[in-house]
């Protein structure tokens, strides 16, 4: 993806970002605990790729365990990984 993190590119992407940012902050606003690597750090980055990417967001919680999957760290081989069935593509 040659340009995709340009400066121009990611200042584009701000507005969305806080958008983001805040509806993550917003559900969960007034709760007393709140695991910060879960609900805001590792979903905002995710969410924002995604939409970049084109991955509707019933499919993220999928996206999730792909990027968490062993496979990825080379422990496994895809003959392994039955359980992957990607079930959007990406167009150019």
């Amino acid at each position: 993806m040659p340009g995709a993190f340009t400066p121009r590119m990611t200042a584009a992407l701000e507005p969305r970002v806080e958008a983001v940012t805040e509806s993550l902050l917003d559900a969960v606003t007034g709760r007393e605990e709140l695991d910060l690597v879960a609900e805001l750090t590792y979903p905002r980055p995710v969410i924002v790729i995604a939409e970049q990417l084109g991955i509707p967001g019933d499919d993220r919680a999928m996206s999730r365990r792909w990027a968490e999957s062993p496979l990825l760290d080379g422990r496994q081989t895809t003959s392994s990984a039955s359980w992957w069935r990607p079930r959007w593509t990406v167009s150019g």
